[in-house]
């Protein structure tokens, strides 16, 4: 009996080892495991391949024999929580990449052809955050909403992005194009998202908050520098610091002439070489962390404009987000669901003359 015990014992080790490596691949010794389960990154992002693995799965050279590291699918209901570590072994020291679930907040915004055009972040289960400019020559029709996306080149992540339209477009009416000035809108879903480990909504802060002197965070799909042939595959995390608005506008002036005045709805943030929000990232969050709890973040900024990317010395130029906070509640109530459209901009062109400024962050032409 202690024979067949052993034996016993045996086939469940040898069956349970199957379970969890899968199939080969790649006509190697390589294993069909879960993305998450893969311990070692692939060395070039963005490019991974299933090579002969199931959709879910991916080749991998070295896995993890058990879930045991990997997070619990329990959601908080706290606005702001990051995952520090991340929802998977994807990236370990990459720079200026997230990791995977990281930033549970940050929305891709694309059209309907399923093509990026720029950001957002979710600030309740059905209201996204982002900016005037790169929505005012869309329709309804013609913006989707995607969140818990990472890359937009792997298919196999632990958790698939969810895909939602919108119904509803309320851009600030007092935006100026020529200055920035109140570059912000708030995109209504069609349905409110589920909230998961990878989607998840970002704090608010209130009317008084100062960002001065703080570090904070930029995130996007935008390019990685000014001269990039093409958007990001994977999501970029910049650490930036916000600047004083007198010191950010002594230096814009000295690109744009004495007369240049930074509007009282904005703020900046960067001016260090090679660290910056850059074009495709319109839209896109400017997050700091909360000082009585750092593991939790609040948006400070929306991604506006800039002169080039990374320049030293040089900083973005964001919506701020404490400026307009009555702007964004005001909106909100008056445009809940099942109320009727309102005439704070609903779908509608928002005014303005035409930009003297061709360094909005939103075109891959420039």
């Amino acid at each position: 009996m202690a024979g067949f015990s052993g034996i016993v014992r045996v086939l469940y080790l040898l069956l349970s080892f199957y379970l969890v490596q899968g199939q080969f691949c790649d006509r190697s010794q390589n294993q069909c495991v879960p993305q998450a389960l893969c311990k070692i990154s692939r060395p070039i992002l963005g490019s991974v391949q299933s090579e002969g693995c199931p959709p879910t799965e991916i080749c991998c050279p070295q896995f993890l024999m058990t879930e045991s590291k990997l997070p619990s699918n329990d959601v908080s209901l706290t606005c702001g929580q990051v995952n520090k570590d991340g929802l998977a072994n994807t990236i370990t020291n990459q720079k200026n990449l997230a990791k995977q679930g990281e930033l549970p907040w940050m929305v891709a915004l694309v059209d309907e052809n399923n093509q990026y055009f720029g950001g957002g972040s979710l600030i309740s289960p059905d209201v996204v955050l982002s900016g005037a400019y790169i929505t005012e020559n869309k329709t309804l029709d013609q913006i989707f909403v995607r969140a818990g996306e990472w890359s937009f080149k792997i298919t196999t992540e632990r958790y698939p992005h969810v895909q939602v339209g919108i119904r509803r477009i309320v851009r600030h009416p007092d935006f100026l194009r020529n200055t920035g000035a109140n570059n912000v809108a708030l995109l209504f879903l069609e349905r409110p998202l589920e909230l998961a480990p990878h989607i998840q909504t970002i704090c608010m802060p209130p009317a008084s908050r100062n960002f001065e002197l703080s570090r904070c965070i930029v995130s996007g799909w935008g390019k990685e520098y000014a001269r990039a042939r093409r958007y990001m595959n994977v999501l970029k995390k910049i650490d930036v610091p916000v600047v004083r608005n007198p010191e950010c506008q002594a230096r814009m002036k000295l690109a744009h002439g004495d007369k240049f005045v930074l509007d009282e709805s904005l703020i900046c943030a960067g001016g260090e070489l090679g660290k910056d929000s850059c074009f495709g990232d319109g839209g896109s969050p400017l997050v700091c962390p909360l000082k009585e709890d750092p593991e939790r973040y609040e948006q400070a900024g929306i991604v506006n404009w800039g002169v080039g990317c990374g320049q030293k010395d040089t900083p973005g130029v964001y919506t701020s987000v404490a400026k307009l906070r009555g702007w964004i509640d005001q909106e909100i109530a008056r445009n809940q669901m099942g109320n009727p459209p309102t005439d704070g901009g609903y779908n509608a062109k928002s005014p303005g003359s035409r930009s003297c400024f061709n360094y909005y962050k939103t075109s891959s032409t420039n």
